[in-house]
């Protein structure tokens, strides 16, 4: 038997899309704008597994509940469910797939595609189709459809012999899959969002903006209307006789013989609405997700026999890690984060055990930074309206200080210089929190070198650097004059200072990098950017500056599948281009080094991150989080540990070498909305963990198809130190 596998119970943190009931009834899969997918038992509500999976826009089950199809942006992937093991992923979709469906026999899947769109031109040569894929060979067998109207809705007709579409023109077309060639007759409803056929296959319902139409399928007339606002969601009952719709303010539920409502299951706001719906295969329960938009996403589970809710699996704000950074000695790891529009805090974890260790700070609002002084002593994070400060080694507080447009710390930590929308900018004492000096100087963007006590003011009339001591301008740019933007950064010497900026030529704007030399203020080098920078990084021998930005999109990248993000490696000592590291992914963030420079990390705005090789310019590793989107990186002062944090609450550690994952350290969800979540557990890939006393309600462990409570197995895995054995690397780097 294979070992015990550890299973959070922790719910949906965002919108749900898409819901699936498998053949077995018990199973109910569910998916939305995070990126992964969790599996259910619909009888316990407990989770049974999560699936690493892109942002989620539908979903299927084939009919011998074999596999799972999930689809998302251009592509879709299979599972085999009960092992949770990728089987294929089924790519060249144009666009989004906003709908999926396996043929009656299993051996075809129809999937939807949107297009996508550049002004007016399709950026896709495919455009919206429908592509019907072999299934067990992975492979496309036929394209239906093809033309500029986005593909919205698949159902197939009982028989298999029929595949209906709904399209963006408001128009429903079926398809006679033994010709390839659609019937002449085309079926209208305004607003189209979704069709089903009943299980007889007699009838088509579609759902739009003014309730369900009721199609007669042989005579392709309108047999009745249903009533109701905005349906996004429609589904016949496995046995015929009833039909459930759900759409922006209620979910419904009515007689087909009679076409009266049976009952409205739930009315809400328009900002909780029922994004999809799936019924049992027995026809006793129907199961709903909601679509609460940047919030918890919620799963109802209701008897229609009673015609009550039986079972609500609510979902959990997720705690998102805006920020991370080490202590000097690598011993302490702390995070920055909060819940939306909610709850924010600072944390310092043990780096060695993976314990917390305490809160530092808490406020209403999410923390959105961490910043370090330059020698790694104190650590600043704005919290509100004001900047908060701590000791890095001991966590010691500092003096609050009152915040306005920007802030810089100074490299010794013990000083802060803060900006004004008045053009004042003043420096002031961490520990007494006593102004020092002031001088005039508007500013959006200010930096301190790490040497020194030189500081850098960018602002719309372009750059100046000033010796913060005696408050006395030491240089600045000329004219014609340019805008500074946050990207402001020093080399780690302090040699070169780069800068994110822009010149406007009436209301067009031109992105460049500027390159100067620290000492002089000469202008060194300078080249444009397609976009504004993401990240500005230079190398800590100050050879290198990378320089991640995204790409001028036009319809022939999308057609010609061109990277749409880069980072540029320049070579600092000639200033010439090394490398143009290419991605497909829309952005590079977090630029972050090594510290012996071998290494260049980067986030994506997905739940990757990329380890290149800069001096050869190479793709060294590919990090994948199973949990979320990848926020935010830090590499530990020895540069053998990377550490990544996720917008779901987690942090992985891993080997920063091998990209060996060492542990995931999890903040749990709160009880309520009032104070930060005490709770939380760090575990090993191989399920050994270590835990607050109230993480064990969380903690479940998957045995095949079982979910057993945390009891189960604590004797065997509360193993606090092989946690921290997993986070200790030796000097080499190795386990």
């Amino acid at each position: 038997m294979p070992a015990p596998e550890l299973v959070l119970q922790i719910g949906h943190g965002n919108e749900i899309y898409a819901v699936a009931f498998a053949p077995d009834g018990r199973t109910l899969a569910a998916g939305g704008s995070e990126p992964s997918v969790r599996i259910w038992d619909a009888n316990t509500g407990e989770l049974r597994r999560i699936l690493a999976q892109n942002p989620t826009t539908a979903l299927a089950f084939a009919p011998d509940g074999g596999v799972l199809a999930c689809a998302g942006e251009g592509e879709v992937t299979l599972w085999e469910p009960r092992s949770g093991k990728r089987q294929a992923t089924l790519t060249g979709h144009c666009g989004s797939v906003p709908a999926l469906a396996f043929s009656p026999d299993g051996k075809l899947l129809a999937c939807a595609s949107e297009g996508q769109w550049f002004g007016h031109e399709m950026m896709c040569a495919k455009g919206g189709e429908v592509q019907l894929w072999d299934v067990a060979a992975a492979r496309r067998r036929q394209v239906l459809g093809k033309s500029r109207t986005q593909k919205l809705a698949l159902t197939w007709s009982p028989d298999g012999k029929v595949l209906a579409v709904g399209s963006s023109d408001n128009a429903v077309r079926l398809w006679d899959l033994s010709t390839g060639q659609p019937q002449r007759k085309v079926l209208r409803h305004k607003e189209l969002r979704t069709i089903a056929f009943s299980a007889d296959g007699r009838t088509l319902a579609s759902g739009g903006e003014d309730g369900v139409r009721l199609w007669d399928v042989q005579t392709m007339k309108l047999r009745g209307t249903l009533r109701a606002d905005e349906i996004t969601s429609v589904v016949f009952a496995p046995a015929g006789g009833q039909l459930a719709a759900g759409g922006r303010t209620a979910l419904l539920l009515y007689d087909l013989a009679t076409g009266k409502r049976l009952a409205v299951l739930e009315k809400g706001a328009s900002d909780t609405g029922v994004s999809s719906i799936a019924f049992s295969p027995d026809g006793s329960t129907l199961a709903r997700g909601s679509n609460r938009f940047l919030g918890p996403g919620s799963l109802k589970l209701w008897d229609l026999r009673a015609r009550k809710l039986k079972k609500l699996i609510a979902g959990s704000d997720p705690h998102g890690i805006a920020a991370l950074a080490f202590s000097p000695d690598g011993a302490s790891l702390f995070t920055a984060g909060g819940i939306h529009e909610h709850l924010g805090d600072v944390r310092r974890w043990d780096a060695a055990t993976g314990a917390l260790k305490d809160i530092l700070t808490q406020t209403k609002y999410p923390v959105g930074s961490l910043t370090r002084s330059a020698d790694g002593t104190v650590l600043a994070a704005p919290v509100g309206a004001e900047l908060h400060s701590w000791d890095a080694d001991t966590a010691r507080r500092k003096r609050a200080v009152t915040l306005d447009e920007c802030f810089a710390l100074a490299p010794d930590g013990r000083s802060l210089a803060v900006a004004d929308d008045e053009g004042v900018i003043r420096l002031v004492d961490l520990e007494t929190g006593k102004v020092q000096r002031s001088f005039k100087r508007q500013a959006n963007v200010m930096a301190f070198a790490p040497v020194g006590r030189c500081l850098a003011v960018g602002s719309g009339r372009g750059l100046s650097l000033w010796d913060a001591e005696r408050a006395e301008m030491q240089w600045q740019t000329g004219s014609p004059a340019f805008d500074v933007f946050p990207g402001l950064a020093f080399s780690p010497g302090g040699r070169f200072l780069a800068a994110n900026t822009i010149r406007w030529k009436g209301t067009h704007g031109q992105d460049r990098v500027r390159v100067w030399e620290t000492a002089t203020g000469n202008e060194l080098h300078a080249f444009d950017v397609d976009d504004a920078p993401e990240s500005i990084a230079f190398s800590p021998d100050e050879g290198i500056l990378a320089v991640a930005t995204s790409l001028e999109e036009d319809a022939e990248a999308y057609k010609e599948e061109r990277p749409r993000a880069e980072v540029q490696l320049w070579d600092t000592r000639s200033w010439r281009l090394r490398h143009r590291l290419g991605c497909r992914s829309e952005e590079v963030k977090n630029l972050t080094f090594s510290p012996d420079g071998k290494l260049l990390a980067a986030t994506h705005g997905d739940p990757t991150a990329t380890l290149w090789d800069p001096r050869r310019g190479t793709v060294l590793h590919t990090l994948e989080d199973a949990a979320g989107v990848i926020t935010c990186l830090a590499f530990a002062p020895d540069g053998k540990k990377l550490a990544a944090g996720n917008h779901d609450g987690w942090v992985t550690v891993w080997q920063a070498a091998t990209a060996r994952l060492l542990a995931t350290l999890r903040i749990l969800p709160p009880a309520n909305l009032v104070a930060a979540s005490k709770e939380w557990i760090t575990f090993t890939p191989e399920g050994y963990y270590a835990a607050s006393p109230g993480a064990t309600k969380f903690i479940r462990w998957r045995e095949g198809d079982r979910v057993l409570p945390a009891r189960a197995y604590a004797a065997t895995f509360r193993r606090p130190h092989r946690v921290a054995r997993s986070l200790h690397l030796r000097r080499d780097g190795t386990p």
